[in-house]
């Protein structure tokens, strides 16, 4: 029940100030054969054409951080302050920058069922996400949760961040709503209420 917990306390949070410039934010482990972040850098340097002032705020760390600090380093984008790493941050420190970015960020090849999505949902911070694993469930096509594209895709990716950060705001109320009506502690009681349900009547 620790993801209702973290769904009722984020939507329950204030919303804060965004950032002057667009904020993406990116929460993972820094394992470049599942989360493929230097793929998400290479996305960052071409949208700097058109959203020079765009950010990229990458919380985690892993076995391949040196890795991927030493291309950021590379592609120039540490120098001027495009890229900030921001270690390994505590749940309320994760909670405080999703509520100051403009879309959270998941460039991954493959993934289980990322909680990070419902919680930058229950922040009220859209997603752009790859179609692998359990995400979908979390973002179901159509959604005001964000878009899904293709793993690996990064003029994919580009566009669909473009579009995201073209927008004139983020719908906070209608995500935090979404979010609740579906994974907080009501909802997922009555999931297992359900389940338990027919356990017993199957029996």
């Amino acid at each position: 029940m620790r993801l209702s917990a973290a769904v009722g306390q984020l939507a329950a949070d204030p919303p804060a100030r965004p950032l002057a410039a667009p904020v993406l934010l990116n929460v993972a482990a820094f394992n470049e054969a599942a989360k493929n972040l230097r793929g998400l850098l290479r996305v960052v340097v071409g949208l700097r054409a058109t959203v020079p002032e765009l950010q990229l705020r990458i919380a985690g760390y892993g076995p391949d951080e040196a890795l991927v600090r030493a291309y950021a380093a590379e592609l120039g984008l540490l120098a001027d302050g495009t890229v900030t790493f921001l270690g390994k941050l505590d749940h309320a420190a994760v909670a405080a920058e999703m509520r100051q970015a403009a879309a959270f960020v998941l460039f991954s090849n493959f993934e289980n069922l990322p909680c990070v999505l419902i919680e930058a949902q229950a922040s009220g911070l859209p997603v752009v996400a790859t179609r692998v694993g359990g995400v979908a469930e979390l973002m179901p096509e159509g959604s005001h949760f964000g878009q899904l594209v293709a793993a690996g895709d990064e003029p994919a990716l580009a566009a669909a961040l473009a579009a995201l950060l073209a927008r004139p705001g983020k719908q906070v109320a209608a995500l935090r709503e979404q979010v609740v009506a579906r994974f907080g502690y009501a909802a997922v009681g009555r999931q297992f209420g359900e389940l338990y349900r027919r356990i017993i009547k199957y029996d």
